[in-house]
């Protein structure tokens, strides 16, 4: 019997927390020092860039997501987010 062999494949669902902001859109958290935060949300380069889990990690860097209203609003996400498949977002994260 080979290792192969031996290995079994199981499909595990989780329960995942998505939120929408004070307008109903979608985001990826609603409070983060309640830690009220996808689970699939980080950052990178010291914090000072927010991404994904879920991210294009093709570059030297992964994907940055955007916020609305300038960059002072909620978070946009990203546009392969499972989470939001059935919803899209009329703003892009793919900069212009």
């Amino acid at each position: 019997m080979s290792a192969e062999e031996e290995i079994t494949k199981e499909v595990a669902y989780i329960e995942v927390v998505r939120y929408r902001d004070k307008d109903g859109k979608p985001t990826c958290a609603k409070n983060f020092d309640t830690g009220e935060v996808c689970l699939f949300y980080t950052a990178q380069r010291f914090g000072t860039h927010e991404a994904c889990w879920l991210s294009d990690k093709s570059g030297k860097f992964w994907e940055t997501m955007r916020r609305r209203n300038d960059g002072i609003g909620s978070l946009i996400p990203l546009n392969n987010c499972p989470l939001w498949l059935d919803e899209r977002d009329e703003e892009s994260n793919t900069p212009p």
